[in-house]
């Protein structure tokens, strides 16, 4: 008779995770896909808006490579593919506060 491995006696909570000391980019071994962080909504939210000295800072650029116009400038970066969503979203903002002034 085969002898029972002791490990296998254990409560669950003793068991280590299976996932436990292995990195986020590892490919899972199951699935081969890789994991992600588990981010929640917040984390999503924060940091992403533009302050207002970057707006100010944008659009004085915008200006100045746009020949003085910064809300034509920044709808033609808008347009520019490969844009992050962090600059899409200043422009964004530019593009909401010019037309509002």
């Amino acid at each position: 008779m085969a002898k029972a491995r002791r490990d296998s006696f254990a409560p669950l909570s003793c068991r280590p995770a299976p996932w436990k000391g292995r990195r986020h980019d590892t490919p899972d071994p199951q699935t081969g896909r890789r994991r992600g962080r588990a981010m929640s909504l917040f984390s999503w939210l924060r940091g992403q808006h533009p302050t207002a000295a970057n707006l100010r800072m944008e659009i004085f650029a915008l200006g100045g490579r746009h020949m003085g116009d910064p809300l034509k400038g920044a709808l033609d970066e808008l347009r520019a593919p490969g844009l992050t969503l962090q600059r899409t979203r200043l422009l964004q903002a530019v593009v909401r506060q010019l037309k509002n002034a």
